[in-house]
């Protein structure tokens, strides 16, 4: 049996290892939030870096106005391009960004460059009817929305065709910018 006075000379001694396991303990579980923050920041950086190159590629389809100004541009190397952002981007990229992407490739690939979605794992042509909808998530002022509307039914075929790359291209944009707002990308961290 210990002693009071044994008791005395060990308490000291037990108190030390407790704290020295409490701090290697807390060194722990630093390194490992840390290394998880570390990670997620990478993350984020390569987000930021495809983010960046995609939206360089896609300002110009973007702003497409005129049939005169895609007669001007390369849409199959453009097809192709957006191909590879898709593959070069595929694990860093937010799912729903992934697909806007490939239903860009699509609108550039289709003769008619038809608006595309993806809709329960199947890639869809939109019809008419779906213009509306689609119309909503590319453009927030009703007069903007309206005036598209307008040029996508009443416009000739070619500048159909000019507005609905315009519009795919926008989608992408759109939708990478649901995902670059602050709260998500705070879930990104945790």
């Amino acid at each position: 049996m210990i002693g009071s006075e044994e008791f005395k000379n060990i308490v000291p001694i037990l108190s030390g290892v407790i704290v020295a396991l409490i701090g290697f303990g807390l060194n722990v579980l630093m390194l490992f939030i840390n290394q998880r923050q570390g990670i997620s920041s990478k993350i984020i950086e390569q987000y930021f870096k495809a983010r960046e190159e995609i939206t360089g590629f896609l300002c110009a389809f973007a702003d497409i106005k005129t049939y005169d100004q895609l007669l001007e541009m390369d849409l199959f190397n453009a097809s192709n391009t957006a191909v590879e952002l898709y593959y070069k981007y595929y694990d860093i990229l937010p799912d729903k960004v992934a697909k806007a992407l490939l239903c860009f490739h699509m609108t550039l690939d289709d003769k008619n460059n038809q608006l595309y979605r993806i809709k329960k794992s199947r890639l869809i042509c939109l019809s008419d009817e779906d213009y509306k909808t689609f119309l909503n998530e590319v453009s927030t002022l009703y007069n903007s929305k309206l005036y598209l509307y307008f040029r996508l039914m009443a416009g000739n075929m070619e500048e159909r065709r000019a507005i609905r790359i315009s519009l795919q291209a926008r989608y992408v944009l759109n939708t990478m910018n649901n995902f670059f707002i602050p709260n998500k990308l705070k879930k990104w961290i945790k």
